[in-house]
């Protein structure tokens, strides 16, 4: 099995290189999100994010369109674990919410041996997922990380970056 470790300062420039040979043709035919709501010390965070692991393995499935095919015998596995540290800090933000962020370690491989398996952390913050995945005009200094508006929009920005890594 072959590992490799990828740091947060090169996972953009690793994104560009060896992992794109490795899944520029693969197909996904699994998509795996993890969120261990236990672990969230804060409740109201923990009862919002309740439905953060469905949610955001749709929103992967749907990004990826044309990449993924659950009847793949090839396919990749994609594995999501969110850090449920930054989860919980970025519903308690009380300055605002343009530092707050979504963040997680991403797995990709292949077979049950986890062959050619790839990882790195990726992080989303509000101010990129809002200037995005939010309505034009949108004043992002009154959406707090307890209202809808601000749930979509990080899982929608998280679901495109695994989406981009993918492709």
């Amino acid at each position: 099995m072959k590992i490799t470790y990828i740091s947060a300062a090169l996972a953009g420039l690793m994104m560009t290189t060896a992992p794109a040979a490795f899944a520029q043709d693969a197909m996904v035919k699994e998509v795996q999100v993890a969120v261990d709501l236990a672990s969230v010390q804060n409740t109201k965070a923990a009862d919002y994010y309740a439905q953060l692991p469905a949610d955001l393995q749709n929103a992967i499935v749907a990004d990826l369109a044309g990449k993924y095919a659950a009847d793949s015998e090839d396919g990749l596995t994609l594995s999501v674990d969110i850090d449920e540290v930054s989860l919980a800090n970025g519903y308690e933000a009380a300055a605002g919410t343009a530092d707050s962020a979504l963040t997680g370690r991403v797995v990709t491989y292949k077979g049950p041996e986890r062959d050619e398996e790839h990882f790195y952390d990726l992080s989303v913050t509000f101010a990129d997922a809002g200037a995005t995945y939010l309505p034009a005009g949108t004043d992002m200094t009154v959406i707090r990380p307890g209202s809808a508006e601000y749930y979509q929009a990080m899982v929608a920005a998280f679901a495109g970056e695994v989406a981009k890594r993918i492709e």
